[in-house]
């Protein structure tokens, strides 16, 4: 079954929506996730007051957002013998448990993103990913994590690209053994070729060139296998769409062949089809594994989703931090004070409800399916029972919705949740027979996002 929508603009502020049953699936999809890093860093270090109904918040499905998926950031650890610049939260610990050694590593060097880990399992989580914003600073060539003596150089030195690779894998094979769910991919850097990434800086980070990019995934993929893990390496972890496109079509075969999955940041996402043609050219599967932003409406965030669902058609869709300091609060779902003066107290956010229309009703393993409005995601259920669409508005319309072609003693009920900005994630209509003429007419409040549940 396939949900096609076909919209006519009318001469009023209305759209009629034709929805059929047809026969074309676009992916499937494995779920919606964060990145633990900064907040867990924190949080989980914090009173149990706090970060217990965090992580429900989080990652439990009945009390909240549901995530499945969590990014592991493997810290490099700031040289104790240089004036840190790096914010408070931003100082990963490195896992090591003397300077210049990989052969004794601790998760216990890093407890809070280790609690973190731990709960968001035991909570239904079942898929990591590990990831490095910067070597240890004892293999860089400023001895800092915070990037090169110039912006655009690469800092890793090449004498210790597998050091660092074993670096990666003895990390993620604690992190297995620790949470007893696989990782399914390493991610060795993180946009690589951003320029800002200079020492000083405020958070880990390291410029890769195409060619040491290159030789470090060569080093990884034979440590990979020389570990026996049974994971792959996601790469190239861009901060555009665009730069990702780039960096795939300047790759050897070689260096291809070694990529399990493509992974891009959509903080700039022109050309976004650009890049899944790529994908699928190559035979690729694509996450989008970072994304976030300053508007506290949630907007921007529902129409960025919509447009990586269905440009990208990525199997999975992150956020960059699901909690977010006080300093900066439209950036997160959650927020908290994570830098200084700690307490328990945080609070939720209206972009937490935004989140909520989509991960709440779009589960890991339904599938996409097409579905010509912009403005609009369709999913269904693996056994095809439910479907849900999710529609961001701008501009207040109503839709005339009509359900063309369907079997009325397959559907049984009909749900409406919207959220804007005086309702969060409300039920707003609710149908237990098929409408008359299976037509149902729906009012879009202006900056909204509505999410029709059909089971």
């Amino acid at each position: 079954m396939v949900i096609e929508l076909v919209s006519k603009l009318l001469g009023e502020p209305s759209k009629d929506l034709e929805i059929s049953t047809r026969a074309t699936v676009v992916s499937t999809f494995e779920g919606w996730g964060t990145s633990l890093a900064w907040f867990a860093n924190v949080v989980g270090t914090g009173p149990i007051s706090q970060k217990e109904p965090i992580a429900d918040l989080l990652f439990d499905v009945e009390q909240g957002l549901g995530l499945n998926i969590v990014r592991y950031n493997i810290g490099g650890g700031e040289n104790p013998n240089m004036g840190v610049t790096l914010e408070p939260r931003a100082c990963i610990p490195g896992l090591y448990t003397s300077a210049h050694q990989v052969s004794s590593l601790s998760l216990e060097q890093d407890s809070g993103q280790l609690w973190f880990l731990h709960a968001a399992v035991k909570r239904g989580v079942d898929r990591m990913e590990a990831f490095s914003n910067s070597p240890p600073y004892f293999m860089t060539k400023s001895g800092s994590v915070t990037g090169a003596r110039k912006s655009s150089e690469n800092n890793l030195r090449e004498d210790q690209l597998d050091n660092f690779a074993e670096y990666l894998c003895k990390s993620t094979q604690l992190l297995e053994s620790s949470c007893h769910i696989p990782c399914q991919s390493i991610e060795p850097f993180n946009e690589p070729l951003s320029s800002w990434w200079k020492l000083g800086g405020r958070q880990e980070g390291c410029y890769f060139d195409i060619r040491l990019q290159e030789k470090m995934i060569n080093s990884l993929y034979y440590h990979i296998r020389k570990a026996n893990l049974d994971c792959g390496i996601a790469a190239p972890d861009t901060y555009s769409t665009e730069e990702a496109r780039r960096l795939l079509n300047k790759y050897s075969s070689q260096t291809l062949s070694q990529l399990y999955r493509i992974n891009t940041h959509t903080y700039s996402a022109k050309g976004r089809k650009n890049l899944y043609d790529i994908c699928s050219k190559r035979r690729k599967s694509l996450w989008v594994s970072e994304y976030g932003d300053n508007d506290g409406s949630g907007i921007s965030l529902a129409q960025t989703i919509i447009s990586d669902l269905k440009e990208l058609n990525p199997t999975a869709w992150i956020y960059w931090q699901a909690v977010e300091d006080s300093s900066a609060p439209h950036w997160g779902f959650l927020v908290c004070n994570l830098n200084q003066n700690r307490d328990d107290s945080f609070s939720i956010q209206k972009k937490f409800y935004i989140m909520l229309q989509f991960s709440k009703f779009i589960r890991p393993g339904f599938q996409q399916v097409y579905i010509e409005d912009d403005r609009t995601v369709a999913f269904r259920s693996p056994d095809g029972t439910k479907i849900v669409l999710v529609h961001v508005q701008r501009q207040q319309m109503t839709y005339h919705l009509y359900f063309k072609d369907w079997d009325r003693n397959s559907f049984a009920q009909i749900s409406v949740y919207r959220t804007s900005s005086h309702e969060n994630m409300e039920r707003i209509a609710f149908y237990q027979r098929w409408p008359l003429q299976r037509r149902l007419s729906l009012f879009m409040t202006s900056n909204s996002v509505t999410t029709i549940a059909i089971s």
